[in-house]
């Protein structure tokens, strides 16, 4: 479950601004669920492939810490590191609209010898 503190922290920067066109956040949410790209296969998003979705001039780089911060206040992502001091300090994001139909084969999961019977 992700942390309660990265939400409330995430809540409290995202006081900090104002979206003028709402059109504009809901573009970028669509820009993260949409088939079109793989960059979120199964559900994973790492830092690097948002250069590749969010994009000038509608996505400058310069906006890129805000909408992770916007979509982690609004639980569209979660962080995959609850130790890291800020949203942007995250590397990876978990997406769970993008999860795979198929549930994962949890035998692959498991440490090599684990038994979790």
């Amino acid at each position: 479950s992700p942390s309660p503190r990265h939400h409330a922290a995430a809540a409290a920067e995202l006081a900090l601004y104002a979206v003028i066109d709402p059109q504009w956040l809901a573009r970028c949410m669509a820009s993260l669920v949409t088939t079109r790209h793989s960059y979120a296969r199964g559900g994973v998003l790492r830092r690097a492939a948002l250069a590749q979705i969010w994009t000038p001039p509608l996505f400058p780089p310069s906006t890129h810490a805000a909408l992770l911060t916007a979509l982690t206040a609004f639980k569209v992502i979660q962080p995959f590191d609850l130790s890291a001091p800020s949203v942007a300090a995250v590397d990876r994001w978990f997406v769970p609209c993008l999860l795979d139909d198929a549930p994962p084969d949890m035998s692959q999961l498991w440490l090599a010898g684990f038994d979790p019977t």
